[in-house]
This record gives structure tokens, sequence and C-alpha cells, in this order.
């Protein structure tokens, strides 16, 4: 566990290896979604597996992706500076603390659920969500183990195996839902939610060779197994990690709180939000989240070693090579998104009403994308300094935001499932304004006038490659983007080559529109950035090939 330099290109480096990876395990996950759509389409059954699974994921955010990573990293790279063999005993006794307090809580919680089914009256759609998450939450354990050993590969620049670790998990979801195909859908979803906690073990399992190796360079294996519970420095990272819990999930919290609402607007609703909110998280993790888990271990290091310069424009790099990606895919959401949900789910069971309403979800969803990037990348800056509270502020207030939304537009209004998309949406937007300003503040990290420059290209850009979309799309296709939004639901294009040639023009007219754009605007900023990622992207794939 050696010293690492950073700059542009590591950090480039580094979010092109975790997002290799995770480019197998979204796909993965896209073949996963197809399956369920195909088989179970958007019943009752499988939107009650969709929201327990969202509920327990929950435990999963606030322990394991999200806070546990925030709050393990700073302090690892602090002991790692200082003592390599400090860094790994740290690492042991922080693994065993957190099997003591996830086993205790998830045994409270199967209490409490197995409690609320036996001794009170409720309905039998409730019954059913609470079953299924109680046999989904042990699967948690695992998945919080997951995280902490890639903190670890993530200290060591290994994105590579982190990234692609979920693949294991979206085999076996798939193989279950073939595996209980035929069977009612009431069942069904039982079989799921017990190879989603087998799914859950098998991606834990993945880590461990490589984390014992590492741990191997700095503790004998004696060391390694004296393990202790709540150290000292232990309670440390579990300070910062309560006060981070909630500000690193905002988005995750938001995400279980439509579903519960959605559920309460239609039966059907979670389904339809879960289909769209899976394909506005391939962008939001391919990019936002690889960048995001690139910065982190620099930021800490930079700030470690007391060199704001490198802390700024390492920041500023990063916000700026999401944006050239995301800024054009959220304006793509709202022009191709359509005929992707179409492409990718529309046949089975999946008939035109789910390819609507899951089409008007994944548009409220789309309105979040950029703020959720922002988000994601901001939040390391405060992390990286071991300031816990801003993030936290700044979340529960998108939280206290998102729900106050939910309430008035469900309750009051009545409005469907796509709604609730539009507040995460909204509490989004908030939660990365927020955290800007205190940045600013605290900070002085002041963006340059030549970063807003091109994120004024980049938006110019991706409107025009959007505009042209919809017009051959309204004339020439059959996509049913401009009559939607004029009032009208059309018949869906059905058959795989239909909908793939559909979807292939447009895509590849927007791509191609918005990359001439750039091109003639000549942007140095955007060029620089560009000629890295590709630059990076060969050198690696001559290195794959040797």
């Amino acid at each position: 566990m050696g010293n690492v330099i950073d700059h542009p290109r590591s950090i480039t480096k580094s979010a092109l290896s975790f997002l290799s990876g995770t480019a197998l395990s979204r796909v993965s996950g896209l073949a996963r979604d197809m399956s369920i759509a195909y088989v179970f389409g958007t019943s009752s059954a499988i939107a009650a597996f969709l929201v327990a699974l969202r509920l327990a994921n929950l435990l999963r955010r606030i322990f394991g992706e999200g806070a546990l990573l925030n709050s393990f990293i700073p302090h690892f790279e602090a002991y790692r500076k200082d003592n390599p063999n400090t860094a790994a005993t740290f690492f042991r006794d922080s693994f065993a603390s957190i099997v003591v307090v996830l086993v205790l809580l998830i045994a409270l919680i199967e209490l409490v659920i197995y409690s609320c089914v036996w001794f009170l009256e409720c309905t039998a759609d409730t019954i059913q969500v609470l079953q299924l998450t109680a046999i989904i939450l042990p699967g948690v354990l695992f998945i919080c183990l997951f995280s902490l050993c890639s903190g670890l590969l993530q200290c060591e620049k290994n994105y590579f195996l982190t990234g692609i670790s979920p693949v294991a998990f979206n085999a076996i979801w798939i193989a279950s839902v073939w595996i209980f195909r035929n069977q009612i859908p009431d069942v069904a979803v039982v079989g799921l939610a017990v190879g989603i906690t087998i799914a859950f073990l098998s991606q834990w399992l993945i880590t461990m060779p490589k984390t014992l190796a590492i741990l191997l360079q700095s503790v004998n294996i004696k060391e390694l197994v004296k393990f202790r519970v709540f150290t000292p420095e232990m309670r440390r990272m579990l300070s910062s990690l309560s006060m981070s819990v909630i500000g690193v999930t905002a988005a995750q919290i938001n995400t279980a709180v439509d579903t519960v609402f959605a559920r309460v607007a239609s039966l059907e609703g979670p389904a339809y939000l879960n289909y769209a909110i899976h394909i506005q998280q391939l962008p939001l993790a391919l990019i936002g989240i690889s960048i995001s888990s690139a910065l982190l271990p620099p930021l800490s290091r930079a700030i470690h070693s007391d060199n704001v310069s490198q802390y700024k424009s390492l920041l500023e790099f990063s916000l700026l090579a999401a944006m050239i990606v995301v800024i054009p895919c959220s304006i793509g959401i709202f022009t191709v998104g359509g005929a992707c949900v179409n492409l990718i789910f529309g046949r089975g069971h999946f008939d035109h009403v789910s390819t609507y309403q899951t089409t008007l979800c994944l548009w409220g969803y789309g309105v979040g994308l950029i703020p959720m990037v922002i988000s994601l990348l901001l939040a390391p800056a405060f992390y990286a300094k071991k300031d816990y509270h801003t993030p936290l502020k700044a979340s529960l207030l998108s939280v206290v935001t998102n729900f106050l939304c939910n309430c008035i537009l469900v309750w009051v209004f009545g409005c469907g499932p796509a709604s609730l998309a539009l507040s995460t949406s909204l509490a989004a937007c908030l939660n990365a304004a927020v955290l800007y300003s205190q940045l600013q503040k605290t900070t002085q990290a002041t963006l340059s006038k030549s970063f807003f420059y091109s994120m004024i290209h980049i938006f110019i850009g991706s409107s025009f490659a959007g505009s042209i979309t919809l017009w051959v799309g309204y004339f020439f296709l059959n996509d049913q983007t401009v009559p939607i939004v004029l009032g009208s639901i059309g018949q869906y294009t059905r058959g795989f080559s239909g909908q793939f040639y559909e979807f292939g023009v447009l895509f590849l007219l927007f791509a191609v529109s918005f990359l001439l754009f750039i091109a003639v605007v000549k942007n140095k900023e955007i060029s620089k950035i560009l000629r890295l990622l590709l630059s990076r992207t060969v050198k690696d794939k001559s290195s794959f090939e040797a």
C-alpha cells in the first residue's frame, strides 16, 4: 500500500477503469430489467417485490455504498500516510465492527417487521411487502461488506473489480427470474427475494481475494485475525459515518420515499418508477459515480498534503469532464428516452400503457440527472476535509422538500407516479445548489469563467442536437415524444427490429449533431478533456490487447 501521485490524468484513468467495469455491470443490469419486464411486466406482485427491494436497499445505501465509503476512505488515507500497518489494522477492525453493528440492526428490523405482521391489522399488500423485505434484509450485510472492501480497492486505484462485481449479482438475479417464471407472481417474488440474498453474498465474495492480498502486504495472517471491535479509530469513523448517513444518501432516500408513495398512487406505480430510474441511473453510474469514486481518494490526499490548488483544479476538471457527457444525456432523455424505453422493455407483458407511464417517469427523473451528478462530485470535496455537516444539512433539506412535494402531489392533487420522479429531481436541484453555495463560502473554490463558457457551449450543442432529433422523429419515424407533449398517446412500435431501427437512428442523429456542434465551436477546455479521454481510452485498449 504505497504512495500515489494524483493529477487529471490519474483521475481520468481511475474513472475509466471504474467505468469499464461498471459498464459491464450495467449491461448485465439492463438484461436483468429486460427479463423482469418480459416475464412479469408491471404486475402488482412484482411492484411489491420492487418496493421491498427498495426499502432493503435503503439500508444498503445508508451503511454501504454511500456513507460508509465516504467515511472510510478519508480516515484510511490519513492512517496510510503515516503507517500502512495502521491503515491495514484500521480496515480489519472496521470490518469486524460493521459486522457486529449490522447483525444487531438487521435482527432488530426483522423483529419489528414480524411484530407488525403478526400483531397489527395490515392489508394483504402491506404484509407482502414486509415479508419480502424480511427475506432480502440479511443480504444487506454482505453488500455492506462489499462496499467496505471496495473502499480499500479504490484507495489502491483498483476500480475495475469493484465496478464489475455486480455482474455476478445480476447473473444470479436473472437466473432467479427464469427459474420462477412459470410460478404464479405471488410465489415467484418469494423466490426472487431469496435469489437476491444469494446474489448479494456472491458480489462480496468476488472482492475478497484481492482485498486479502492487499492487506497481507502490510500485516501477517496472525495480525489479520486479531481484530478488535469499536477501537478509538473506528469510533471516530462511526462519528463521521453517523453524520454522513443522510448526507450522502439523499437521492436514495428520496427514491425510496417515491416508491412508497407510488404504491399509494397506483399498485403498478413502483414498477414504472423502477424501470425508469434504472435507465436514468445508467449515465448517473457510468459518469457520476465513476468520477466521484475516483475523485475522493485524491482529494483526501490533496487535503492531507495541504495542496489547496491541486484540490481546486481536480474538482473543476472532474465537474467539466462529467458535464461533457451528462448534459447531452439529460437532453437525450427527453428526445430519445421514449424510444429507449420501448426498445428495452416494450415486449411480453410490458404493454403500451407500461411504456407510456415509464417514459413519463423517465422524463421526471431526467430533470434531476445534472444536479444529481453535481451533488455526487461536490460531496467528496467536503468529505475529503472530513466535513460531514454540510452535505448532511443540504441533504436533510432535500429529503424534507421531496417528502412534502410527494404529500402534496399524491394526497392533495392525486397525481400519478411521474410526479414523484419530478419531486426527486427538484429536491436534487436544491441539494446541488446548497452544496455549491457552501463550497464557495468554505473553500473559495469558485469555478473559472472558462468552465461556465464550456457549460454554455455544451448546453447549446445538446439543445441543437435534441431539436433536430425531435423533428426527424416526429415527421419520419413513429416516435411518440411530440404526441405525448401535445396530449395524445399513440401506438408504440412493436417488434425488436422496428424498435432498434427507431432508437438507433434517433441516437446516432443526436450524437452526431452534438459532436459536430462541439467541433465547430472549438472550445479549448472541452477539446482538451475529449483528447485526454480519447488518449486514455486508446492506451487502455492497447494495454489490454498487449
